[in-house]
């Protein structure tokens, strides 16, 4: 909710700067602080102050900021966690994902966070896709990699000659060719997995259509 007189909402203020507090229904409240043009936005908050965050074991202090950094698992009423611990755990679990589905699927690679493609999402990856050779001379092919909502997206970028390559790709379900091209990186071949055994399937299909790779 948004209110130019914020303050008049809080009965009860229970945080030094005033901006949260329980109004006169007893509903605890938490106001951010006024942007460029002085607006606020206001929200109904859980009182997590008996609680501790159940990723990093802290509780919350008594500002609003740390207050508003809160969210609870819908699958566990009660259970508060940090929204930025939330986010961090999320973060190190695609990671881990996607460099253990890579591994998987035989790649060598070098592997760059670099920011979501789709909003809201953690960091995507960026791989570089390296030669079985001593050297690991870097293939020039890339694989940008993350979380889409509900699935994983996999782009395959410098692939534009093999299209011969990729017949057994096109059949899998949730295979589309972007005619888009990524600014950075140009055009690419893009499939959607549900699951990471399906991005690893994915994965080792891209595997075996660029050439020059070897096992690990």
């Amino acid at each position: 909710m948004n209110d130019e007189n914020a303050f008049s909402h809080i009965k009860t203020p229970i945080t030094p700067d005033g901006r949260t507090g329980f109004n006169e229904r007893g509903n605890l409240m938490a106001w951010t602080a006024p942007d460029e043009s002085g607006a606020q936005s206001g929200y109904y908050i859980a009182d997590v102050r008996p609680y501790k965050c159940y990723i990093c074991d802290r509780g919350w202090g008594n500002t609003t900021e740390e207050l508003l950094n809160q969210t609870q698992d819908a699958s566990h009423p009660g259970q508060y966690m940090h929204k930025t611990c939330l986010y961090g755990h999320q973060k190190l679990v695609s990671r881990n994902q996607i460099t253990d589905s890579l591994i998987a699927a035989g790649f060598l690679f070098d592997m760059t966070e670099i920011p979501a493609r789709y909003p809201g999402s953690t960091p995507w990856q960026r791989v570089s896709v390296l030669l079985g050779d001593p050297d690991r001379t870097d293939s020039s092919f890339r694989i940008v990699m993350g979380r889409r909502r509900h699935v994983w997206e996999l782009r395959l970028h410098g692939a534009g000659d093999l299209s011969d390559k990729f017949e057994d790709v096109k059949e899998t379900k949730g295979y589309q060719e972007q005619s888009k091209e990524d600014p950075e990186l140009g055009p690419y071949y893009l499939v959607h997995a549900w699951e990471t055994d399906q991005m690893i399937d994915y994965l080792s299909r891209f595997w075996s259509a660029i050439p020059g790779l070897t096992p690990r």
